[in-house]
């Protein structure tokens, strides 16, 4: 399970500390591990409103600690800077660029081989992640599994911690929406009204109220 990190600045953002938010660089998550062995590519893409899609490799070409001369690119993409598990990605037509930092933990033991749909972690390190219609509560200092909650009838969508950490809230594909004690595996609250699948589910302030999208 991975979650890499995404900065992305310009030079007029860095002058204005504002983001351009119709630019787009996405990069393949395991960059990090692909370069590591030369001759092996990275896709890389650049999206901006009003203009075609960009797609792109970045790939090893030596052992050098230098990335401009042990890195190489295709289709106008740029590595401005590399190192350890960072690197800063540009491309010709832009002044911007995007940083992206690698997972520096890989948590391989808790889950079954199956997409994760959602994942939240509260102040503790006590994660809730979503796999089909089920959850898993585990430890990120143990990686051990806590709890498996069942209840939900189809594939889980969203599952999020309260703003106080001791409590969850998960929606999904079945129209419901499911409360539950991450201590004790209990559903307290099942929610339901919607008549199309439930994909999101945020808090207003203290989490006395809950917004749901469909």
């Amino acid at each position: 399970m991975t979650y890499p990190l995404m900065i992305t600045m310009s030079d007029s953002d860095r002058e204005a500390g504002t983001i351009d938010k119709n630019c787009l660089i996405s990069l393949q998550s395991d960059w990090n591990l692909a370069l590591k062995n030369i001759g092996e590519e990275v896709w890389v893409t650049w999206k901006s409103e009003g203009n075609p899609t960009l797609h792109g490799t970045i790939k090893r070409i030596n052992d050098s600690s230098d990335c401009h001369t042990s890195i190489g690119t295709s289709n106008g993409f740029k590595v401005v800077h590399l190192k350890g598990n960072m690197i800063q990605v540009g491309h010709c037509m832009s002044s911007r660029s995007t940083i992206f930092v690698a997972p520096s933990q890989y948590v391989t033991s808790v889950h079954e081989k199956k997409s994760i749909s959602s994942v939240a972690v509260n102040a503790d390190g006590l994660v809730v992640s979503a796999i089909g219609e089920k959850m898993v509560v585990w430890d990120t200092k143990t990686e051990e599994k806590n709890l498996l909650l069942e209840g939900h009838l189809a594939d889980i969508y969203k599952c999020k911690y309260f703003p106080s950490g001791k409590v969850i809230i998960s929606c999904g594909s079945d129209m419901l929406l499911k409360i539950w004690c991450p201590f004790t595996g209990r559903c307290a609250v099942t929610l339901s009204g919607h008549k199309l699948a439930v994909t999101d589910i945020d808090f207003i302030s203290r989490g006395k109220n809950i917004v749901s999208r469909r």
